[in-house]
């Protein structure tokens, strides 16, 4: 039983569950894998929290959902959200499931795919550069990479997320291929 810890953006937690579900080698219904969510979109705003002190912290919402899930049964959590992979340490230190952690998830995938020593570029919301654990992880695993700056992180990856937020995930994408010059650097 996969569960996952979602709500952080609940688009985020139906596409990991979409993913999950198209991913999987199955024939039957009965051949795919069992997954439990917990969904609550209450949980306090990640990058707020991140880029401010004083601004509420998501861990105890996020730790409730942990144990919810393993008490239903789960016997590994992913977390549907990259943003949240902050708290990973705390979340996996409280949980007595393995949780999945992104960012080891994505070095292991380049690994399989790039050259050592390849430059890669990280797309994400400013608390996430911010948290730094996908650079620690990247450059861990013998890569190096790049990113946005703050700028253009604020005018195209956080605009476009907001859209997708609001429900206009078509809006989302023909803003960012509007604005194709932007990501190349």
């Amino acid at each position: 039983m996969l569960g996952i810890l979602g709500g952080m953006g609940p688009l985020a937690t139906v596409d990991l569950m979409h993913k999950i579900i198209a991913l999987t080698p199955a024939a039957a219904d009965q051949q795919h894998i069992p997954l439990i969510v917990y969904s609550d979109g209450r949980i306090p705003d990640l990058r707020a929290a991140i880029l401010d002190p004083l601004q509420p912290s998501p861990l105890p919402k996020m730790i409730e959902g942990i144990k919810l899930l393993e008490q239903a049964g789960a016997q590994c959590i992913v977390i549907a959200c990259n943003t949240a992979h902050h708290w990973s340490s705390s979340l996996a230190a409280t949980a007595s499931v393995p949780i999945i952690d992104i960012a080891q998830a994505v070095c292991i995938s380049l690994r399989r795919q790039c050259q050592q020593a390849s430059r890669v570029g990280i797309l994400a919301t400013y608390a996430t550069l911010v948290s730094g654990f996908y650079q620690r992880a990247i450059q861990g695993a013998g890569f190096s990479y790049i990113q946005l700056s703050k700028n253009e992180t604020y005018d195209y990856i956080e605009r476009s997320i907001a859209l997708v937020k609001q429900g206009e995930i078509n809006a989302s994408q023909t803003f960012l291929r509007a604005h194709p010059g932007s990501l190349d650097s």
